[in-house]
């Protein structure tokens, strides 16, 4: 953005022996709209056929509309010579044509009072206004007694109605002071970094010597409170500034001892280290796309709806920090507030300040907006995320998912695209169709794409960055030959004077060579050398300050040269049948004699057919000939290209010739054969009729989206075609592809004159879906290898010309399930990983029992019950379906019971289940404090007495495993082979735990005993009625007891023991 008004201070300051003297000095293109210390009346900036590129203009047309001004602010004068130019024309409201002399008046006028009184420079009236469409420019100046040395100056502009509905444009209005020093212009930063900047600027003057001051925003230079400086050269730079500040800079030149003139600026730099401009380039971030859709704050955004996020860190953008940003679910973000709003689309050079990675009219039918915060400070990036969003609603499965991610460390900001393709009906919106790609700030707007899908068809990301050198703009090959291009672009942001060109080989690296680098100061370049049918990258760098400032990256563009053998010229072409007869013509470029014709190839096949898939046919060198095929379908439309053959050498392929073959099958007896084959073939009805009777065999009347007939009833210009039923029955006709609103039906036909024999089996107006007003239906039922009768029809008489049918298979296939899906509870099932060699296109799943968050094919298993799910995927083409089931297993988290304790004596033996409570799973296996495996759950405390952990490990093979640990402390006062404990040797309690039945078993005592078992409550459970003998077992069934810990006492007369079980 140019900025033309500059300001130049009255300031006595002494330099040597010279005073600085101020400067009137205004030029103004309006560029950066209307300054804001001018006053403006009815006047607005435009771009609307103006002269040059912007401009202001009002519109006035009666009494009450009849005034417009511009008045300049206030400039301080030295008492020079004021020259004054301006450009202006006046042209009607209505048509744009030349606005009579009659209008009324424009008068140019000074004031050195502040406006009080005001005194006439010029004024363009009737007298000498000559009506025109084009710009004048009026020329005057003001003297040193008109403005003398010390006032202040303001100009004027104003428009007087007299008659007539017109526009007043003004254009580059110049007001500037002949001194003998003029002041510098253009004061700009160059670059800068943390401690320093570089600034340049136009000197407008004969000077060695140049001053600069800075200081704090919106100091007054020449007073003595900023930092002044003397340099010689430019650009020039400032050195030893503090980091993270912002600064005011003005200069002036100094033409010689006694003569200095004005301060020009301010112009503000920084010390924050980013760049002075963004650009952007297609990188992708280190990470690539990072899915936060089941991790992130879900903000379930509505149509158009927006949500205000304050950002975890600081964000320095384009000379502003930013807290708090607005998240659209539009597709983009509005940076500095937490109340923006974004809309359902438009460009980004009129945006809200923001970044915009898919500006669209997105809705909100499914999928959700997602933002969270991932990595650790200083290192964070801030991630939003549309995750599918649909275009329109009510089109399941046709959206979209993208990113934007904002980096902590750099400022850099990333658009990652996940998938941009729509799909379906809404596919003519697939890779930003309709949506803008860029950003927007304080120092530039970056247009990455507007409604166009090459950049997102040929890259997955976007990046933003800062420099102080953005690449150029533009490419554009201009000219090309056999061994030549001619290439030219436009400066980039920087408005840039030198280049750096590099081209090469198809990818290949401009920082490691090449095959030429060339310089240049103009825009344009030609590149000599190359050979032909090559394709060469050329990258284009900037030179901001040759030397010492050049683009990080280049503008890249590719140019292709042409073959040494000339490209034939397509002439004419007629057709017959089964023939097509060509013309075509041949001039020698190469030099006359180097590359002669030696024949011609010609590659033809049905419209629209990829250049290098038809049949290609090799001809003679004259420049006539004639194609016979008899696969050529009568009323078929077909492209033909042409190809010149010199010798070893052929030109490239030129093309399309389009051809339409006779109109045979206006007769239903002489329909031709459509194969059911996916592929488009075109046609043309121009010149059908109907024949003799057929008009009894018209579908009848029902609605324009039915299967059974048409909306429009009778036929009017029918072309007849015939198609075998393929193996599944079913076929698909569609006749989009072309979109010609026409009609199709489909009969059985034993005699093809017998029209009232006719047997319709299926007819359509207008596709099913609503998608199109051709005709898109499905059949279904066919008989298979059974030929079937097609006939197509204009909805009326007046409506001709080409068509497409495509028939297609339709036999939907939803796989075979690969068996049971085991998952952990907490898992998310993708519920395609169970099935193979399944259509996605037209599949839905479908679940037995309802739950929550259920979504297309992702199974969340949270808070569900471990047990089996079953599911349904269901996919259908037209009339046809197929589904298969797929079930999912949850297991439950792996248990493995709570820790707990046991004291033992010395050498007593133990079961380690009984330091365990809670629910526990067996199978599993104990390690000993040695972390070794134990085989079996019984143990011996051993001799050592001190504390010991035991763990259990146990999984349920599906869920991650489970751990738990006994503690055990061995007594050192108590040993299980003393005489007392040598009663109970030999009774053992198994198995431990048990699911049903406990054996009690005695063993080797001398003794009988008793049991009884408890529970932890001291409660009774099972009174042991029998009396445990010497080598006996008791079997006790435990089957109706809850799972937990239990207690089985066995004792005698003098003594008892207690051991602990677990029921499971």
């Amino acid at each position: 953005m140019k900025k033309l008004t500059q300001l130049f201070l009255t300031t006595s300051l002494c330099l040597g022996a010279g005073t600085a003297m101020s400067q009137v000095f205004i030029d103004e293109d309006f560029s950066s709209g209307i300054p804001g210390n001018f006053s403006a009346t009815s006047f607005a900036t435009t771009t609307t056929t103006t002269c040059s590129s912007n401009a202001i203009r009002a519109n006035l047309y009666n009494t009450t509309y009849n005034y417009a001004d511009l008045i300049t602010n206030d400039e301080p004068a030295s008492g020079g010579q004021i020259d004054i130019s301006f450009d202006y024309k006046i042209i009607n409201w209505s048509g744009g044509g030349a606005t009579p002399a009659t209008f009324g008046t424009l008068e140019l006028k000074h004031s050195i009072d502040g406006g009080t009184t005001w005194a006439t420079d010029t004024i363009i009236d009737a007298t000498n206004h000559q009506p025109s469409t084009n710009c004048a420019t009026v020329s005057t100046f003001t003297t040193a007694v008109e403005v003398p040395a010390g006032s202040n100056v303001r100009y004027a502009l104003e428009a007087n109605w007299a008659t007539g509905d017109y526009w007043m444009y003004i254009e580059n209005w110049s007001i500037i002071e002949q001194v003998t020093c003029p002041a510098p212009s253009n004061l700009h930063p160059v670059m800068s970094g943390t401690t320093t900047a570089t600034l340049d600027f136009d000197v407008n003057a004969t000077a060695a010597s140049y001053q600069y001051e800075y200081g704090a925003v919106g100091f007054t230079p020449g007073t003595g409170t900023g930092t002044t400086g003397i340099v010689t050269a430019l650009p020039f730079e400032i050195q030893g500034l503090t980091a993270d500040m912002e600064y005011d800079v003005y200069v002036r030149n100094i033409c010689s001892p006694g003569d200095t003139s004005g301060y020009a600026g301010a112009a503000m730099i920084n010390t924050y280290g980013q760049g002075l401009f963004m650009d952007h380039r297609p990188d992708c971030p280190t990470q690539g796309f990072v899915d936060i859709s089941s991790t992130g704050t879900s903000e379930n955004l509505a149509d158009d709806g927006n949500v205000g996020v304050s950002l975890p860190f600081a964000l320095f953008y384009q000379g502003q920090t930013v807290n708090n940003i607005s998240i659209g679910n539009n597709g983009g973000i509005i940076l500095g507030t937490a109340t923006g709003f974004v809309p359902t689309g438009g460009t980004i050079n009129g945006a809200n300040t923001g970044i915009y990675p898919f500006w669209d009219d997105l809705d909100s039918e499914t999928g959700s907006v997602y933002y969270q915060t991932v990595g650790s400070a200083p290192n964070r990036t801030f991630i939003v995320q549309w995750e599918t969003r649909p275009h329109f609603s009510g089109v399941v499965g046709q959206n979209i998912t993208f990113q934007a991610q904002i980096d902590e460390a750099t400022g850099e900001i990333f658009f990652v695209y996940e998938d941009v393709e729509f799909g379906g009906s809404q596919a003519q919106y697939d890779f930003g169709g309709s949506a803008s790609i860029g950003a927007t700030g304080n120092y530039n707007p970056v247009v990455v794409s507007y409604d166009d899908v090459n950049y997102l068809q040929n890259n997955s990301c976007v990046n933003l960055y800062y420099t102080d050198c953005p690449k150029p703009e533009g490419f554009s090959v201009t000219g090309i030959t056999a061994t030549s291009a001619s290439i030219s672009w436009n400066a980039g942001l920087a408005n840039e004077n030198d280049w750096t060109i590099v081209y090469g080989p198809v990818g290949f690296d401009p920082a490691t060579g090449g095959l030429g680098t060339l310089t240049s100061s103009n825009s344009t370049v030609n590149i000599f050398g190359l050979d032909d049918v090559t394709t060469y990258d050329v990258y284009i760098f900037a030179d901001c300050i040759p030397g010492v400032l050049q683009s990080d990256f280049g503008l890249l563009g590719q140019i292709s040269t042409l073959p040494h053998c000339s490209n034939p010229i397509p002439m004419t072409s007629a057709t017959m049948d089964d023939s097509i007869s060509l013309e075509w013509n041949w001039i020698e470029s190469s030099g006359t004699g180097l590359y002669p014709s030696t024949g011609f190839n010609l590659q033809y096949g049905m419209h629209g057919f990829d250049l290098y898939t038809g049949t290609t046919v090799a001809v003679d060198n004259n420049f006539t000939d004639t194609i016979f095929d008899a696969s050529l379908m009568g009323s078929g439309v077909y492209d033909v290209y042409f190809q010149a053959v010199c010798g070893p050498d052929t030109s490239y392929f030129v093309g399309p010739l389009t051809v339409i073959m006779p109109l045979t099958n206006d007769s239903s007896c002489l329909a031709e054969e459509i194969p059911v084959n996916g592929e488009v073939h075109y046609f043309s009805n121009v010149g059908a009729t109907v024949q003799a009777n057929e008009a009894n065999a018209a579908p009848p009347v029902t609605n324009y989206q039915s299967t059974t007939g048409w909306g429009a009833g009778g036929f009017d210009a029918t072309t007849w075609y015939t198609f075998t039923a393929p193996t599944s029955g079913n076929v698909y006709i569609s006749g989009k592809d072309e979109g010609f609103s026409g009609q199709i039906a489909i009969y059985e036909v034993s005699n093809c004159n017998g029209f009232s024999s006719y047997n319709l089996v299926a007819a359509n107006d207008d596709a099913l879906d609503g998608s199109s007003n051709a005709p898109y239906f499905s059949v279904c039922g066919l008989t298979v290898g059974q030929t079937y009768y097609l006939v197509h029809d204009s909805e009326s008489s007046s409506n001709t010309g080409l068509f497409s049918i495509l028939l297609r298979d339709v036999d939907p296939e939803a796989g075979t399930t690969t068996g049971l899906i085991e998952v952990c509870s907490g898992d998310t099932v993708d519920l395609f990983n169970g099935i193979t060699g399944y259509d996605v296109m037209g599949g839905t799943w479908y679940e037995e029992t309802p739950t929550l968050n259920f979504s297309g094919s992702i199974f969340p298993t949270q808070t569900l019950a471990f047990q089996t799910f079953t599911f349904e995927y269901e996919v259908v083409d037209g009339c046809a379906s197929d589904s298969v089931m797929q079930e999912v297993l949850i297991y439950g988290p792996s248990q493995a019971g709570v820790s707990g304790n046991l004291v033992l004596c010395l050498n007593q033996e133990f079961n380690l289940f009984e330091g365990l409570t809670g629910t526990i799973d067996l199978g599993g296996t104990w390690y000993d404090p040695s972390n070794v495996m134990i085989q079996g759950n019984d143990y011996n405390a051993g001799s050592v007495p001190g504390q010991f952990n035991f763990d259990y490990i146990t999984g349920n093979g599906v869920c991650p495993e489970d751990t738990s640990t006994v503690l055990i402390t061995v007594d050192a006062t108590c040993n299980a082979l003393n005489v007392e404990d040598a009663v109970f040797e030999g009774l053992e309690v198994y198995p431990n735990p048990t699911t049903g039945v406990l054996n009690i078993a005695n063993n080797a005592s001398s003794g009988s005993f008793n049991f009884i078992v408890y529970n932890v409550n001291g409660q009774k459970v099972v009174n042991g009625n029998e009396t445990l003998a010497q080598n006996s077992v008791s079997k006790v069934d435990l089957s109706t007891l809850e799972t937990g810990v239990y207690f089985v006492e066995v004792y005698n007369a003098t003594t008892a023991k207690t051991f602990r079980v677990v029921v499971q």
